[in-house]
């Protein structure tokens, strides 16, 4: 039995150490000038916002800024012909949300890149729900799935992803939900109403 639990306790230690043992990695500007063009990219929603932060403060092709920031932010202007005038606001209005929430840590003059992760990830939910995403999956839900690379569920960072996707359902469905309530209600008092 102890053989067991050492062997355990070893794959759970390799398993978690990069985890546990990572060394956190920070962005220094060194002297890189905020640059105004960049704020504006923010203030447009542009994809070259993510160029600008990742010149004056590199954490590298690994981190958030230019694996999933610009990478998504590329792939949703190359496929935005695909979807309904609705979906194409939704993205414009989305993308243009990231970038100017990343403008004041793009301000400063260093960052850890861990925690940049954990604030981009943060402005997923509140950018996508406010500028209308549940009322897209109707009509744009395939193109919007085609836009996600499967891979990517899978690699460092992934649970950040697969709770951002999980809290966008979950907060889709309370809203459907609460709609077809408010539907009914609606429904029911016109039948009552009708009756009297």
């Amino acid at each position: 039995m102890k053989v067991c639990q050492i062997l355990v306790l070893c794959v759970l230690l390799c398993v978690t150490s990069a985890f546990l043992f990572r060394s956190r990695v920070h962005a220094r500007a060194n002297g890189i000038e905020i640059e105004s063009s960049c704020l504006a990219h923010a203030d447009a929603g542009s994809c070259e916002f993510y160029s600008c932060f990742e010149r004056r403060l590199p954490c590298g092709r690994n981190w958030y800024i230019l694996k999933t920031g610009q990478y998504y932010c590329n792939k949703m202007q190359s496929e935005r012909s695909r979807f309904s005038a609705e979906g194409q606001q939704f993205l414009d209005a989305a993308q243009r949300c990231m970038t100017q929430a990343l403008k004041d840590t793009y301000r400063r003059d260093d960052i850890d890149c861990h925690d940049l992760e954990h604030l981009a990830f943060n402005t997923v939910r509140p950018c996508f729900i406010e500028n209308g995403f549940c009322g897209i999956l109707g009509e744009d839900h395939g193109e919007l799935f085609a836009l996600f690379n499967v891979r990517d569920l899978f690699t460092r960072g992934a649970a950040k992803i697969w709770r951002t996707v999980f809290d966008l359902a979950l907060t889709c469905a309370r809203e459907t939900i609460s709609e077809v309530a408010s539907n009914a209600d609606t429904v029911i008092s016109n039948i009552i109403d009708s009756a009297a």
